[in-house]
C-alpha cells in the first residue's frame, strides 16, 4: 500500500530511509528489506538499491524496489588560503600550501604559479593559483598574490679615504677612481664618478669626487671624497730676485739679480 519513491540526493545530504507498508486480505504480512550499493565513477556518486519483499502466511509474496541516486556536485571548499603579502626582493619568500576539504571525498590541491612583470627586473608579482579537486571532478580555485619590490639602495663595500692630501713634489698623482659595490638583488649594480673642482688657491686644488651607484630598479647611493692636491710649480722662490714667482713651491735655480747698486729695472739706487 506504500512504496518509497525513487529520489536523488547530494552525497552530503541526510535523507530518510522510509519503510514500505503492505497488507494482506487474509492474514499478517512480513516485510523484508534488502539493500546494496552500486558504485559509480567517484566516491560520491553511487546508487542505493532497496528491495522490499512482502510475504503472507501462505508463501505468497510481492517484490518492489526503491532506487536512491547519490551524486556529488558540490566543489571542495578551502579552509586555509595563504594570505597576500609584500616583501623586499632580498627577503626569503614563504610559499605556504592551501588546504581544502570536500563534503564527500578526498581532495587534491594543485598549485600553479605565474609572474606578472613590474617596471624593473626585481619588482614583480608572483600569482599562485590553487585548484582543489574532489574525486568526482568538482573543483574550485583560490589565488594568492605575492608582491616583490626593490626599494633598497646598493651599498659601497669598499671606498677610498674620505679625505686625501697629495703633493706632486712627493711623487703623488691624482688617484684613479675605484670602489666596490654590492646590491641584494642586482648582481651587477652600475657605478660612476664625477669630479668637481671646488677651490683653487695657488698650487693647491681641492676636488670633490662623487661616486654614485645605482641598481636595476633605480635605487642609488653616493659617496663623496675630498682630494686636496698640491701641484709642483717650479720657479724662483727668492723674493729679492728680479724673477721671483710668488706661486712657486719649488726653486728651479733660475733666480736673477740686478747688478750691485741697481734695481731690477736698471735704475741706479745710490
Amino acid at each position: 500500500t506504500f512504496v518509497p519513491e525513487d529520489f536523488t540526493a547530494e552525497c552530503s545530504d541526510t535523507f530518510d530511509m522510509e519503510s514500505p507498508i503492505a497488507s494482506d486480505n487474509c492474514g499478517e504480512v512480513s516485510l523484508t528489506i534488502n539493500e546494496w550499493t552500486v558504485s559509480g565513477d567517484a566516491a560520491g556518486n553511487y546508487q542505493i538499491i532497496r528491495e522490499f519483499t512482502a510475504l503472507d502466511d501462505c508463501g505468497n509474496y510481492v517484490v518492489e524496489s526503491q532506487t536512491i541516486t547519490v551524486v556529488d556536485t558540490t566543489a571542495p571548499e578551502f579552509v586555509n588560503i595563504p594570505a597576500d603579502y609584500t616583501i623586499e626582493c632580498s627577503d626569503e619568500m614563504s610559499l605556504d600550501d592551501a588546504i581544502a576539504n570536500d563534503n564527500c571525498s578526498s581532495t587534491s590541491v594543485v598549485t600553479y604559479e605565474s609572474i606578472i612583470e613590474g617596471d624593473c627586473p626585481n619588482s614583480y608579482q608572483l600569482v599562485r593559483t590553487f585548484v582543489a579537486t574532489d574525486d568526482a571532478g568538482n573543483s574550485t580555485t583560490a589565488i594568492q598574490t605575492i608582491t616583490v619590490t626593490d626599494t633598497t639602495a646598493p651599498e659601497f663595500t669598499f671606498t677610498p679615504d674620505p679625505e686625501v692630501y697629495l703633493n706632486e713634489a712627493d711623487g703623488d698623482e691624482m688617484p684613479d677612481p675605484f670602489v666596490l659595490v654590492w646590491d641584494a638583488c642586482d648582481i651587477e649594480p652600475t657605478w660612476w664618478y664625477n669630479d668637481v673642482v671646488i677651490s683653487e688657491n695657488g698650487s693647491t686644488t681641492t676636488t670633490e669626487r662623487t661616486y654614485t651607484v645605482i641598481d636595476d630598479c633605480g635605487n642609488s647611493a653616493t659617496f663623496v671624497q675630498i682630494i686636496v692636491y698640491d701641484s709642483l710649480i717650479l720657479g724662483c722662490m727668492d723674493d729679492t730676485a728680479c724673477n721671483y714667482d710668488p706661486d712657486a713651491n719649488q726653486d728651479d735655480g733660475t733666480c736673477a739679480y740686478p747688478p750691485f747698486g741697481y734695481d731690477c729695472e736698471g735704475n741706479c739706487i745710490n
